[in-house]
């Protein structure tokens, strides 16, 4: 019989500890790869707004457009970050 390795061992109580610890990982292996193509989706909805601000700067004056600036920059920065945690997502999928 092949069994697979968290099938190994023989004794009852530690071969239903081994299958429960299976099913975790097969569950948390599977919200990952769920988790990453949503992130992704988030971020490039991110980017679209962003990119719409470019637009939306031509009618604002002096004063709306320096606070319109930095709210571009700080969701920009927040973007950066959450490509990095999508990132982190597909690494954290292939290790699992």
């Amino acid at each position: 019989m092949n069994a697979p390795p968290s099938y190994a061992r023989q004794k009852k109580r530690e071969l239903k500890i081994c299958y429960d610890s299976a099913l975790f990982m097969e569950a948390l292996a599977t919200i990952v790869i769920l988790l990453h193509p949503l992130a992704a989706l988030v971020i490039i909805r991110e980017f679209l707004n962003q990119r719409k601000w470019r637009q939306g700067k031509i009618n604002l004056q002096n004063e709306t457009l320096d606070e319109a600036i930095s709210r571009h920059e700080k969701t920009g920065n927040r973007i950066f970050l959450y490509v990095i945690f999508v990132i982190l997502l597909a690494f954290i999928s292939k290790i699992i």
